[in-house]
């Protein structure tokens, strides 16, 4: 009952709950897209492979108002504490596109010398909403990162995935269907949808590619999504752990 009140009151707001096997109170990891939709069964069905996908959290919108692109998501983490003060868990899913449009605006132009990388460029972005990064660990360079936050009382941890290694999260779909067995595509909504159409009927891109995580080997997984692979045999110590 708890559960249906608030996830009606959430609807109203823009928010989706999706709880699986454990109550909002034992909400192991808020999941963070941007303006990312596909995202969402990408990241449930990998969630699956390894620690199922109870405990994951995936707000419809950000927590925070307007459209969230690239770091610009980190401004939900803070406002979240509201709805779930218990979570220590943050995971983003950005597309690469986005950040690396953002270091070009910003160092490249003025200094290509004093260029930031990725990784200080998302403590630079934390510490922007009083965020004090403890320690960063980078998983995959230049893709996957840990972060030990803190922030007030509050020990949390964010995990943060640059997904493609040109642009965006479907160049990494289309290397899947090529491990699968699939044909070469070009990593591109237009492509996918076309290929996906032919093979399920259907032109949901994230609903698809979570149909073909869940065939693929975990080696599969790994060449084909290793940041978010990397993240997501983290998480799964981590809840164990728990």
């Amino acid at each position: 009952m708890v559960i249906q009140i608030l996830d009606s009151w959430l609807k109203l707001w823009g928010y989706r709950l999706e709880v699986s096997r454990l109550m909002p109170s034992k909400v192991m990891a808020i999941v963070g897209t941007g303006n990312g939709t596909d995202e969402y069964p990408i990241i449930r069905a990998m969630g699956e492979k390894y620690n199922g996908p109870y405990g994951l959290w995936f707000p419809k919108t950000s927590f925070c108002r307007g459209v969230k692109r690239g770091l610009s998501a980190f401004e939900s983490i803070i406002p979240s504490f509201k709805f779930c003060p218990s979570n220590r868990i943050f995971v983003y899913i950005l597309d690469r596109e986005y950040i690396i449009n953002e270091s070009n605006r910003k160092w490249h132009r003025k200094s290509p010398k004093k260029k930031k990388t990725i990784g200080e460029m998302m403590i630079s972005r934390l510490g922007k909403h009083g965020i004090a990064v403890i320690h960063m660990q980078e998983l995959v360079p230049n893709s996957s990162f840990h972060f030990n936050c803190k922030c007030g009382p509050r020990n949390f941890s964010v995990y943060t995935v640059v997904s493609g290694e040109v642009y965006k999260i479907e160049e990494d779909i289309s290397r899947l269907i090529k491990e699968l067995g699939g044909p070469t595509l070009p990593g591109d909504k237009e492509n996918l949808k076309v290929y996906f159409k032919q093979e399920y009927n259907s032109k949901r891109i994230g609903w698809c590619t979570a149909k073909l995580i869940k065939n693929a080997t975990p080696s599969q997984l790994v060449s084909s999504f290793k940041a978010l692979s990397s993240i997501f045999c983290l998480l799964e110590a981590e809840f164990n752990s728990s």
